[in-house]
């Protein structure tokens, strides 16, 4: 495998395993359960992420900067929306749902998209921005 950067490297060292990203969820669980929300990441988002370099610490920041910024917002309603974060531009498109049965919303995280070195988010697509 082929390095151009040193940030190549140090982005490779830093993919996160199956074991790793199942922690991360639990941990974003935790976060979320304030607002009465269980985090899921979908299977697609999973092989994303260790197909893409995403580092944990970028992931979990986003996560920490959507909660802080967002959480009135987050346990209102059902909604799908594209949350990009501007400092490491990372697009993760979501999904609120109400679960009747469990009194709690679901976040359902659909997949990460990097953008190369751009202010500007991936199409919407028609659901709200929610910039971080």
């Amino acid at each position: 495998m082929k390095f151009r950067n040193f940030n190549d490297l140090k982005m490779f060292n830093e993919r996160l395993s199956y074991r790793e990203i199942d922690n991360l969820e639990k941990r974003l669980d935790e976060l979320f359960s304030k607002i009465n929300m269980d985090v899921e990441f979908t299977t697609h988002l999973r092989e994303r992420i260790l197909k893409r370099d995403v580092s944990e610490s970028e992931l979990s920041n986003t996560f920490i900067k959507l909660y802080n910024k967002y959480n009135k917002i987050l346990k209102k309603d059902e909604f799908s929306a594209l949350v990009f974060d501007i400092g490491n531009y990372l697009n993760l498109p979501i999904k609120v749902e109400w679960k009747p049965v469990k009194k709690e919303f679901n976040l359902y995280v659909i997949t990460a998209i990097k953008t190369d070195n751009t202010r500007k988010p991936v199409a919407t697509h028609g659901r709200k921005l929610l910039e971080v």
